[in-house]
């Protein structure tokens, strides 16, 4: 049984906090200041950024501790700690994953709103499917409706993607050219490939590990965070005279440092978007546990139009950051309602009856969605 406070209070926390994280995320990249050599520039740091986001899933720890301490002066019977060492290690395989993917994706930010970054972040559906085939043998698992979702969010994809073309071609100054789009968009879609797989690796390592969830995310936001600043020395020290490949693998981790020491609000924004990343991991665990499958299917669509409004009012109050309306967002909102009827006919949240579906009553099939930025 859940409380009444954790059922009326964790939908509108996952979509306020889950909103919080990408729109807070976008609006760091854009803020300017002075750097380690004097020059004003944007703070794009995205190894920077990723590092924050484990920083936010390792505060679960100190959530799962809280309550772990409050049982035991309850002298609560219930144990939701790991029982085996080994799964502690276990549970670094997916970590490592979830660092590449959400490096990936925050390079390909630069260069993409944040609303049609959020959409293609829905092709994880394709890839978890072809990837739970070819290892986890699910060869029978996936039905006919399952295949035609999947075929819809792959038009709803491309459909999104030339709405950001179209978004670059409008003469303004601040938009990014059709060669970064497309960099951005092969990003971002190639991060869902190791994201899918990170699902795979999760499923098949952790399918015996009876734990909580916040200690179970806590444990990814360790791991990570420990690689993480390994990763942030590599990128520091890399030197190439290729353009792309420093723009992507190389990061001044003192240049950070010294761009915080002169702008309080970078400051302030990346507290927001640690607290904004834990809560937004503590309300979906909590909206998982207190509703089906299919109502964190439907949150997440909701939250995509909720991150898509929000920077649309945040353009209006400010033309430096946020999404303004125009032309290319009539294609986007067509590719966007593609792609939420593959991903709704996917987990059965609608159901068409030219399919034959296994069961009656309303139950998904397991999501391919993972809790973080």
């Amino acid at each position: 049984m859940v409380d009444k406070f954790t059922r009326v209070s964790c939908i509108p926390g996952m979509l306020i906090f889950g909103t919080a994280t990408v729109t807070i995320q976008k609006d760091v990249f854009e803020i300017k200041a002075k750097g380690r050599y004097g020059d004003v520039h944007e703070f794009k740091k995205p190894w920077f950024q990723t590092e924050s986001m484990f920083v936010g899933m390792l505060s679960c720890l100190i959530v799962y501790e809280i309550i772990r301490c409050i049982r035991k002066m309850q002298k609560s019977d219930k144990d939701e700690s790991i029982q085996h060492w080994k799964h502690y290690f276990y549970v670094g395989a997916p970590a490592m994953c979830d660092l590449c993917a959400t490096c990936l994706m925050n390079i390909g930010l630069f260069y993409l709103d944040a609303s049609i970054w959020q959409m293609l972040r829905g092709s994880m559906v394709i890839f978890s499917a072809l990837l739970s085939i070819i290892f986890l043998k699910k060869r029978g698992y996936y039905k006919a409706y399952h295949w035609v979702g999947i075929l819809l969010v792959a038009i709803g994809l491309v459909t999104v993607s030339f709405s950001s073309f179209m978004k670059s071609s409008e003469g303004d100054e601040k938009k990014a050219t059709p060669a970064q789009i497309a960099m951005s968009i092969a990003l971002v879609v190639g991060a869902q490939i190791i994201q899918a797989s990170q699902i795979v690796i999760e499923e098949y390592l952790l399918k015996n590990v009876q734990a909580a969830p916040s200690l179970i995310v806590g444990l990814e936001g360790l791991w990570g965070g420990l690689v993480g600043c390994l990763v942030m020395w590599i990128v520091h020290n890399t030197n190439s005279s290729s353009k792309l490949v420093m723009d992507m693998f190389h990061e001044d981790s003192i240049d950070t440092f010294v761009m915080f020491k002169n702008s309080k609000t970078l400051v302030v924004m990346i507290i927001f978007y640690i607290l904004a990343i834990l809560f937004y991991n503590l309300f979906g665990m909590m909206v998982t546990q207190t509703y089906s499958a299919v109502y964190r299917t439907i949150m997440e669509a909701v939250r995509t139009m909720c991150i898509w409004i929000v920077n649309i009012i945040i353009y209006f109050f400010d033309h430096t950051h946020g999404e303004k309306i125009e032309w290319a967002s009539l294609v986007e909102v067509v590719g966007f309602t593609i792609l939420l009827f593959g991903n709704f006919l996917y987990n059965k949240v609608i159901r068409l009856k030219c399919f034959y579906y296994e069961d009656a009553a309303v139950e998904s099939v397991p999501l391919v969605e993972k809790t973080e930025v």
